[in-house]
């Protein structure tokens, strides 16, 4: 149980140099600290794995413990080489990088989000709820399963995590264009009837605006756009 609450805090020592390997390797600093105990092999974990990481914090946790797992087998007594552990953790940390962001960061927050918002517009407000309870069961499903997982099955645990992954991302992937398209029509319908033509019309053309500005800039950049030029509407509507 003391790795677990360690995996939380794996991009609290984020830094330019190593990224989240400071996070990494001391997420890992038990296991290692009871695997060197008696044998003086502390130096050789500190320079196999307090080095540069990059990957998904959540999908991190899987690879935490697939190199755990693997640490220990060799440390048993069986024939792994530590450049191959090495070799896996490289490959496991660029493929859960790219699924585990594409999955939390584009599928998952905004259909939660959406969801939320659609209950909060009609007065329900325990959308927030469904929000944290929503995101946070997958959350902790691949922050604390992930790493019993790759405890239990090592390199195989990139199989083992991805086949259900990817059978979840493709119906979450539809699921938030439902979600949108249906936001998307309150949103225009309440504008209306907020306002009629003149403010619907603008919700029209703040859309088009932005997916315009998002091909030249960021979504970031388009987002601030939008939003100072809808108080500047609202104020100057307001004005009128």
């Amino acid at each position: 149980m003391n790795i677990i609450w360690r995996l939380f805090l794996l991009q609290n020592l984020r830094n330019e140099r190593l990224n989240d390997g400071l996070g990494f390797f001391f997420a890992l600093l038990p296991g290692f600290k009871k695997l060197s105990k008696g044998n003086g092999r502390m130096e050789d974990y500190v320079r196999r794995y307090l080095n540069y990481y990059n990957s998904n914090p959540i999908f991190s946790s899987c690879i935490i413990g697939a190199v755990q797992s693997m640490e220990e087998k060799k440390e048993s007594g069986k024939d792994i080489d530590v450049e191959w552990i090495r070799s896996a953790r490289d490959t496991l940390s660029s493929v859960m990088a790219a699924r585990g962001d594409y999955f939390f960061e584009v599928v998952l927050l905004p259909l939660t989000l959406t969801i939320a918002s659609i209950f909060t517009i009609y007065g329900v407000y325990f959308g927030p709820v469904i929000f944290l309870l929503f995101y946070n069961y997958y959350h902790f499903k691949f922050r604390v399963g992930g790493y019993y997982k790759g405890l239990s099955f090592g390199d195989n645990v990139e199989d083992l995590i991805l086949g259900p992954y990817l059978k979840i991302s493709k119906f979450m992937t539809a699921a938030v264009a439902f979600v949108a398209g249906i936001f998307t029509s309150i949103v225009f319908i309440r504008g209306y009837m907020f306002g009629g033509f003149q403010v619907a019309g603008w919700g029209v053309l703040l859309v088009a605006g932005v997916i315009w500005l998002r091909r030249k800039y960021s979504l970031r950049v388009s987002v601030i756009v939008g939003f100072f030029a809808t108080v500047l509407f609202i104020i100057i509507r307001q004005v009128r």
